[in-house]
């Protein structure tokens, strides 16, 4: 009979994202790692047997799946495009705890090591976002390759704002954008 479990794995993967969040790739050693789970490094090894490589790989799959499936919810709820655009900014605005957290998949792509590594992941992430918007952009009467490059003009201030809130210290930036975000992205739009 196996040991019981000291954490769960949804605060396990949490803390472990926090620390990438907060130290990157490169800088969120095993030392780190352990200090931020509370765990030994032979229980990380033992429940990550492929060491940081695997955490960062697991951890990209469960924090991308997470907000997925928020994002995915709220655009495809029932609704104005607008409503839905406000609810996906909303959410967006919930995950990065208001400009204070870090985007993921930017720490993890801080090294060329790391972006060799996890740029497909991470590249499918910003792809699957990028489209999901594009579909309701496109309700609203958007060609698609307008609905396109303007949810990925959102992407891009999303993770500007994002970068900027962190290097200045000043969240209330992706604030802002986030809240004029479904405006942006609809601009010249009318009933939606």
């Amino acid at each position: 009979m196996g040991r019981k479990a000291l954490i769960d794995n949804d605060s396990l993967f949490e803390k472990i994202s926090d620390a990438f969040r907060a130290d990157g790739y490169e800088g969120a050693s095993l030392a780190r790692l352990s200090e931020a789970t509370g765990l030994k490094k032979a229980s990380l090894y033992h429940r990550f047997p492929g060491g940081k490589e695997q955490m960062a790989s697991e951890i990209l799959d469960w924090d991308v799946g997470r907000l997925a499936e928020d994002v995915s919810a709220d655009l495809g709820a029932e609704g104005s495009a607008q409503a839905r655009l406000s609810a996906m900014s909303e959410t967006l605005r919930a995950f990065y705890h208001g400009g204070a957290s870090a985007c993921l998949l930017n720490r993890l792509t801080g090294s060329t090591d790391a972006l060799n590594q996890f740029s497909d992941p991470v590249a499918g992430a910003f792809h699957a976002l990028r489209d999901a918007i594009s579909g309701v952009l496109e309700e609203t009467g958007l060609t698609p390759d307008e609905a396109r490059h303007r949810a990925e003009d959102g992407l891009m201030l999303i993770q500007g704002a994002l970068v900027y809130a962190q290097a200045t210290h000043e969240p209330d930036v992706f604030g802002r954008v986030i809240r004029t975000l479904p405006d942006r992205l609809l601009r010249g739009r009318v009933g939606v």
